[in-house]
């Protein structure tokens, strides 16, 4: 008796721990493929949100069971995972997937509606209905259910890129051609992000060059990414130890996405003469002095220097034309006191521009006139005065380091006001220590053939952000369809602004911030540095699987 005892038992103790070893697997088998599941669903609702695009396969905000819709993306995860989710049956082996969309979750910050859109997270739970063997004797049930729940989605982090392409599906939204040495000097670990989820995102043409060595926080090399392609770096681009062609590569929101744009006070800007040396007049010859104000109908410059006081420009349609043998820098003026100017690219109407578009810019070849050299105290007798790199900053903030900013600089010179954020703070907010916007399109334009021209033939030092975007109905905008580099202009869609950045012959082109636009083409004969250091940090979106 104590003989069969004892075997039943250890029978039955085999045969429970048998059911609960599985119990135990199909659990943690469960719990994987709801993390692919919720990660999944998640990456959609980012992709949503920083590139407009659809959801997979499913309705934002509307709970639903992949045995019902097992075309959607967390369903299909789930499926490659072991749960294809028919359905749980009463007694024999199934399970179901099911997804929801929790307003909160418990120790986790929920980010602002205005960044993460209405629905920043996402709930996937699996039911593994898993059939019993022993311990069914005990339980009375053939069956046992094993739950595993994951809950992810949006959270925001501080992770600057100093140049994001914005469109979302064209084929050379990144395009780098002639031979220029495009370099990238210091900045964060990943100086580049091109969203666009094109293959043939990225185009760097014939011994035109990328060259990222110099990028990252120890000048010693940083990362370039892009959603689409092409998957490995093309002839051209340069890195060094960290630094790498990272492909694909998770698109990046729009940092200045909520920045207000500035409100018109409807004052008109005036001009007049200043003679050489007053008001930082560099001219021996004599200066128009302009102040901040609207522009109506666009604003041209040539054959003529001019000094802007700081404050808002509102060039109101038409273009901002620094045309042939022009020069253009700041003046000492105190101004709206932001120590900087801010070109607001709009219209008649700024922030609803309708069918008449937004002003453009357009800085020639042939601007940015001077001596070819500059003297060391930066004087040029009967010339045009070179500029004092050292006045770049604002006060307190350091110089750009890691390359060899020359202590003057001969041509155009601009700086954007002095700002916490590197965007756009209305007076009388105080100053900080970090350029603002030095150009900043009115985003509600519609779409257009949308060019941004600036040259460096004389030399071009811009000191600020860039930012031109286009979207008629901002801020939801409407991706084009995947095509040639492009392909929607002219039509109702959006994102077709594109920024041309050229170095020339002379001392060609130096940008101290940020460039965000919707297309970036960089041609020359020359050079184009880009310094991104210091860097302010700025928030983005990531995805997060958070339980």
């Amino acid at each position: 008796m104590v003989l069969l005892m004892t075997s039943l038992f250890v029978l039955l103790f085999a045969g429970f721990g048998s059911d609960m070893t599985n119990l135990f697997f199909r659990r943690g088998s469960a719990q994987g493929a709801a993390d692919a599941a919720c990660v999944a669903t998640a990456m959609d609702l980012f992709v949503n949100q920083t590139q407009g695009a659809g959801m997979g396969g499913f309705s934002l905000g509307t709970s639903f069971d992949c045995a019902q819709k097992a075309s959607a993306a967390p369903c299909k995860y789930a499926a490659l995972n072991g749960y294809s989710s028919p359905g749980l049956t009463a007694g024999v082996d199934s399970n179901d997937v099911s997804v929801t969309f929790p307003g909160s979750i418990n120790g986790v910050t929920t980010p602002a509606t205005n960044v993460a859109g209405f629905y920043p997270f996402i709930q996937v739970t699996v039911t593994d209905r898993v059939k019993l063997y022993f311990a069914g004797l005990l339980s009375g049930s053939k069956t046992q259910d094993v739950h595993a729940i994951a809950k992810c989605g949006l959270q925001t982090a501080s992770s600057p890129v100093p140049m994001i392409i914005l469109n979302p599906t064209q084929q050379d939204t990144f395009d780098v051609g002639g031979t220029p040495n495009v370099t990238i000097v210091g900045g964060p670990p990943k100086s580049i992000e091109i969203n666009s989820s094109n293959t043939a995102a990225v185009n760097i043409q014939g011994s035109a060059s990328v060259d990222l060595t110099q990028g990252g926080p120890s000048f010693n090399g940083s990362s370039l990414g892009v959603f689409g392609g092409p998957s490995s770096a093309p002839g051209g681009f340069q890195t060094a130890n960290t630094g790498s062609w990272q492909a694909p590569s998770a698109p990046v929101q729009d940092p200045f996405k909520n920045i207000a744009a500035p409100t018109d006070t409807g004052v008109a800007g005036t001009s007049s003469s200043a003679a050489y040396g007053v008001n930082g007049c560099p001219d021996h010859n004599g200066c128009t002095e302009y102040t901040a104000g609207d522009y109506s109908g666009g604003l041209l410059i040539q054959n003529a220097t001019a000094i802007f006081d700081p404050g808002v420009y509102f060039i109101k349609g038409g273009t901002l034309d620094f045309h042939s043998n022009s020069t253009v820098r700041p003046s000492t003026l105190t101004g709206d006191g932001s120590m900087g100017v801010m070109f607001y690219l709009t219209c008649a109407t700024p922030g609803s521009c309708g069918s008449s578009g937004d002003a453009s810019v357009y800085i020639s070849a042939n601007s940015g006139g001077g001596p070819s050299t500059c003297p060391a105290n930066g004087i040029a007798p009967g010339s045009i005065d070179c500029f004092a790199t050292s006045v770049a900053p604002c006060p307190g903030g350091p110089l750009p380091t890691g390359y060899n900013l020359p202590t003057y600089v001969t041509g155009n010179v601009l700086l954007g006001p002095c700002t916490n954020n590197s965007a756009y703070q209305a007076p009388p907010t105080p100053v900080g220590t970090l350029r603002g916007m030095l150009f900043f399109s009115d985003r509600s334009a519609p779409p257009s053939a949308g060019e941004e021209f600036m040259a460096g033939g004389g030399g071009l030092l811009l000191v600020g952000t860039e930012y031109f975007r286009e979207c008629a109905a901002w801020p939801t905008c409407t991706p084009p369809p995947v095509s040639s580099k492009g392909g929607g202009k002219g039509t109702t869609l959006d994102y077709q602004t594109v920024f041309h950045l050229t170095g020339g012959s002379g001392s060609g082109t130096r940008l101290i911030g940020f460039i965000v636009t919707d297309e970036l083409l960089l041609r020359g004969t020359s050079g184009i540095t880009m310094d991104i250091n210091p860097f302010p940090t700025s928030s983005v979106l990531k995805v997060a699987l958070l339980q």
